[in-house]
């Protein structure tokens, strides 16, 4: 994620028609400066830096998804915080809605290793989706249609298809 980050300010600094140090004045005013070519790049950068905290927000969402579950009941992380549920949770730190919370409670819980009671780690059961978001190429909503549309085929499908359409629809999710 520094790296992305790195390239956003980068871009942002050689975007600039004019002579003030990036990061010191006002987007708008800077944003207005920008050649197309720059602003072009600047918005490339910002959206892989979004998809990589947003796959960061999901990881960490699906801890709180984890440390929240009905077993625990009084003692989960939700209703000790005085919440009804993790994406009630994420919803009043993130200051964000209840469905974007409750998406990336989804994709974090849905994309996470699953542990025994043993401690061993599973197979994560959406491997190309895991590894497209932690890698910032696909964005949540995206993860989550289709890990959605998998789940629906998952009862009249099998595994090989299954995971033959993960790779596929992953890539697809790529290129658009």
């Amino acid at each position: 994620m520094v790296a992305s980050v790195g390239e956003l300010a980068d871009a942002w600094a050689g975007a600039l028609h004019f002579a003030q140090p990036a990061g010191m004045g006002d987007a708008e005013v800077d944003a207005a400066g920008m050649s197309d070519a720059g602003l072009m790049e600047s918005l490339r950068a910002g959206f892989a830096v979004k998809r990589e905290v947003d796959a960061l927000l999901a990881r960490l969402a699906g801890q709180v998804v984890e440390r929240s579950r009905v077993s625990l009941g009084q003692e989960g992380l939700a209703k000790r915080t005085g919440n009804a549920s993790a994406a009630m949770l994420l919803a009043e730190i993130g200051r964000i809605t209840v469905a974007e919370a409750s998406r990336l409670c989804r994709v974090g819980a849905a994309t996470a290793t699953p542990v025994t009671l043993l401690g061993e780690r599973l197979p994560v059961a959406f491997p190309a989706v895991a590894e497209a978001l932690s890698a910032g190429r696909i964005p949540v909503d995206a993860a989550e249609a289709i890990m959605s549309n998998l789940e629906q085929a998952r009862a009249n499908a099998n595994p090989e298809d299954l995971a033959f359409a993960e790779e596929a629809l992953v890539e697809f999710a790529t290129e658009n």
